[in-house]
């Protein structure tokens, strides 16, 4: 048809109706008052698969509905003819093919000039697709209920906009609002914004990557502040062609609570452990100051010696109690930070020191002060037991301190560049105050010590942490 054809055509009002019958997707279909087929369109043959010459003249019993229904149906014919105006039902109609379909029908008695009920006019919608959408989500519904009824949690079935297609408790306090209320409605109603612009997006998460989300939210409900844990799921129907998730909030307020109160009572403990390193540390420089006067007043070179040895061991384990004071973390320390320190204030006793050239190599690893404080104390009498003895008759010297930690099994070498042990040492000959002590200490890291002889004297000590 060409354009101007067409251009003279819709100038018609009858023909432009016409045309709109042809090329609606609802099916439209006339009868006569013995409800017989009068006019059937191209979606009726869609529809219901018979073309407008097979059903012109049939009865609907003929064509889309069971024989045994021809009585019931010539009924409502009878009704609407009684009564001019329209009416509205859903039936479960037969195509062509035999196929079960589903379809809205909105029947019009159609009037002549005189007011007499000539016909009827019918216009039908295909529903099946919505219908089958429909009867899954009751099924799946029905399946929510069962579980939800068992369950103290609130679910919902959302679409993707958001819209509450379904709300599922035994449980009405926990909700924002009456189900009857929010039911139907969009979050974007019944939430401020910016709350269900954030439920909004674990929804799009929840859809877009097909995977379940966990999402913590807090509520101010009648019955007050309440935290959910939400964990949602994609599910495999749509509602009008929109996709939908179900989202299984359960309260966590309790524990929350108890969260809030075991970080109080960790704080508390925090600031205990943090006064108690505080004090020890203050008493341990007590000490040591009132061994050092003491000392002074000593013309015994050999007590003096003894009183000294004794304040660098006080003055080793201060020095780890001020750094766990320090510290952010009041249970355990960085070996290296501790190691590094300690060797230089042991070395600054001796007045060789400014002579001394100390070489480090710490691996850095954290350990608590169970194995800490012993440690200290070894390394405290191997570099006392150096620079008393190994630089005699030197104006300077070399100590190297080597610590490697190979999958937590630590190795700590001192090394120093004097004479070494004389000849014909050995270590288990021993029995000083402070070589005893070493091997107390070592002992308790169930570890192993031993000293040998390579240019200068070297210490070794092994253990696991």
């Amino acid at each position: 048809m060409s354009i101007k054809n067409k251009n003279n055509l819709l100038q018609n009002p009858e023909q432009r109706l016409a045309l709109h019958l042809e090329q609606t997707p609802l099916a439209v279909i006339d009868w006569d008052t013995s409800f017989r087929v009068l006019s059937w369109n191209k979606a009726a043959e869609k529809i219901f698969g018979y073309s407008s010459e097979e059903a012109i003249g049939r009865h609907p019993s003929e064509l889309i509905n069971t024989e045994n229904l021809k009585n019931e149906i010539d009924e409502i014919g009878k009704k609407l003819l009684q009564n001019t105006g329209s009416t509205r039902s859903s039936n479960e109609n037969i195509r062509k093919d035999g196929k079960k379909i589903f379809c809205d029908w909105y029947n019009t008695t159609v009037v002549d000039n005189t007011g007499r009920i000539i016909g009827i006019s019918s216009i039908i919608m295909d529903i099946t697709e919505r219908r089958r959408e429909q009867d899954l989500l009751n099924a799946k519904t029905s399946l929510l209920k069962a579980f939800t009824r068992a369950l103290p949690d609130v679910s919902f079935i959302y679409d993707e906009d958001g819209k509450y297609i379904e709300v599922l408790t035994v449980e009405e306090a926990l909700l924002y609002a009456k189900s009857e209320v929010i039911l139907g409605k969009s979050i974007f109603t019944i939430f401020p914004d910016k709350f269900a612009r954030e439920l909004h997006k674990v929804i799009l998460d929840t859809i877009n990557t097909n995977q379940a989300q966990i999402y913590e939210y807090k509520l101010n409900l009648p019955s007050g502040k309440t935290w959910f844990e939400a964990r949602t799921s994609p599910m495999d129907m749509k509602v009008d062609g929109k996709k939908t998730i179900v989202w299984l909030a359960h309260d966590i307020t309790a524990s929350k609570k108890a969260e809030g109160k075991i970080k109080e009572l960790l704080l508390e403990k925090e600031m205990i452990l943090k006064e108690v390193h505080h004090r020890i540390k203050n008493n341990m420089h007590v000490i040591s100051s009132l061994l050092n006067m003491q000392s002074m007043k000593m013309n015994n070179s050999e007590l003096d010696s003894a009183f000294q040895d004794a304040i660098s061991r006080i003055n080793s384990m201060g020095l780890l109690y001020d750094k766990l004071y320090r510290s952010e973390d009041y249970g355990s320390l960085g070996v290296k930070e501790y190691l590094t320190q300690l060797s230089k204030e042991v070395l600054n006793i001796f007045p060789l020191v400014k002579n001394i050239r100390l070489e480090q190599q710490i691996d850095d690893l954290i350990i608590g002060p169970v194995i800490m404080f012993p440690l200290g104390i070894i390394i405290n009498e191997i570099l006392t037991n150096i620079m008393k003895y190994a630089f005699n008759g030197k104006d300077t010297g070399i100590i190297k301190i080597i610590l490697k930690n190979n999958d937590n099994n630590v190795v700590i070498v001192i090394h120093d560049n004097g004479p070494g042990f004389p000849d014909g040492f050995n270590e288990d000959e021993q029995n000083g105050f402070g070589i005893s002590l070493i091997r107390m200490l070592v002992d308790q890291l169930h570890g192993s010590f031993r000293m040998e002889n390579d240019n200068g004297a070297k210490s070794i000590i092994e253990f696991c942490v």
